[in-house]
């Protein structure tokens, strides 16, 4: 038997998108490999590597090395002398400074890590939704290809009986129709596939979109049936914007504490010692008022102790921007917090009526399954027992194929609606 070209382009559909060494993606390691390749959960890896670079050091101090003087003089005169002088000065200010940075920086990487699990968590969203869509596609293909071959052997058939006078002209003309109506659907779903398979291999790290597949249980897990109170509570302790931001108002309360300690002045406080030496000259003697030798030189020693400390004048700068702008900070992480916690409530109320909807319309296509099977093995049995007449089976044969569309179409909803509540809450598996 010929094959047509109609035919010939189903079975290149088919070697397209079945790959012959694929590699298949369980739901469980798509999300393992999504957490660590995903480009969001990538870039959150990467801004907490830079906040630790930029904490790294910060609460060491001096930030400028102490600085050591010392000198010696000698002056060459026939009254020889001697003097030397120790200095160490010191910026005291800056320990606080820095401990003030120090513990700043370290609350900006937190709030970098506590953030990169919230980037995470949209990238697993994200991997969750091309895994739903490559199985969805995948399916859908399935059935289009199956009802494909089926009317192909149909039309065949039809062409013969046509040929031989026995069916008319147009039933073979409308059961062309069909089979090209059904192969165009089949292209959609190809297409479908490739694109899935191009978005979830970028997610996962794989280099070969070509090879990507989906596995999946038939099956999915029964919805959540804690009451919405309780999943609110449980997204509050979970759902990783509220350390997130929390995080980020004691990195903001910090700054404003930096802010504040670097309007200190700079004390400096040295410590010096000045030693002296006279040789005293014999010619250089006289006597004082009581007759006694009096010498005109002397050997001494001073020693010299300052401090000085210094204070800043409210006419210069006193960091007011700074501080003024970490305070605006902490005040809008504060109204995000609420705003959080409304955004809570509502995703995880929408969430959870989703499923339920979803849950609902799955189970009713889960539970005619079987008539679904029965129909088919029936009108392929009328049409080969000559019962059903070519145009009927093809009808017939169309919605039950439109059935299981709808039916696979019903899981990738409500797998989808499951994986929105885990969101919500803060908790994708």
């Amino acid at each position: 038997m010929a094959l047509s070209p109609t035919f010939v382009s189903v079975v290149i559909g088919v070697l397209v998108a079945m790959p012959a060494s694929a590699q298949t993606l369980t739901w469980e390691e798509t999300l393992r490999r999504a957490r660590e390749h995903a480009p969001g959960a990538v870039a959150a890896g990467q801004s907490v590597r830079a906040a630790r670079a930029d904490a790294a050091g910060a609460g060491r101090w001096p930030r400028t090395n102490p600085v050591v003087r010392l000198g010696g003089e000698y002056e060459l005169d026939f009254d020889p002398s001697r003097g030397y002088a120790v200095g160490v000065e010191q910026q005291f200010d800056l320990a606080g400074v820095a401990s003030a940075s120090s513990r700043q920086a370290a609350a900006h990487a937190h709030a970098a890590r506590a953030f990169a699990e919230v980037e995470t968590l949209d990238a697993l969203r994200e991997a969750a939704d091309a895994f739903i869509d490559l199985d969805l596609a995948q399916r859908a293909f399935a059935t289009w290809t199956e009802l494909a071959v089926l009317y192909e052997r149909m039309l065949d058939a039809t062409r013969r009986t046509e040929a031989a006078g026995v069916t008319p002209r147009q039933q073979t003309l409308l059961a062309t129709i069909e089979q090209g109506a059904v192969t165009t659907e089949l292209a959609a779903a190809t297409s479908a596939i490739a694109r899935a398979r191009s978005a979830l291999a970028v997610l996962v790290g794989l280099d070969d979109p070509a090879r990507v597949e989906a596995t999946s249980p038939d099956d999915l897990p029964p919805p959540d049936d804690r009451t919405e109170e309780a999943l609110v509570a449980f997204a509050v302790e979970h759902r990783p914007e509220f350390p997130a931001l929390r995080a980020r108002l004691d990195e903001a309360r910090r700054r404003a504490t930096v802010a504040q300690r670097s309007l200190i002045p700079a004390p400096t406080l040295s410590f010096g010692v000045r030693g002296e030496r006279a040789v005293i000259d014999p010619r250089e003697v006289r006597p004082n008022a009581a007759g006694q030798v009096e010498s005109l030189g002397s050997d001494h020693r001073s020693i010299l102790l300052a401090a000085d400390v210094s204070f800043a004048l409210p006419v210069f700068d006193r960091a007011q921007a700074a501080r003024a702008r970490a305070d605006v900070d902490a005040l809008t992480v504060q109204e995000s917090l609420s705003i959080e916690a409304r955004r809570v409530r509502a995703e995880v109320g929408a969430a959870r009526a989703s499923v339920a909807a979803t849950r609902g319309s799955y189970e009713r296509w889960r539970a005619i399954e079987a008539s679904l099977d029965e129909a088919t093995v029936l009108a392929r049995r009328g049409y080969e027992s000559g019962q059903v007449g070519i145009i009927d089976s093809v009808v017939i044969l169309e919605r039950i194929a439109r059935g299981r569309i709808a039916q696979i179409r019903s899981r990738a909803e409500y797998w989808r609606a499951r994986m929105a509540l885990g969101r919500a809450v803060g908790v994708i598996q």
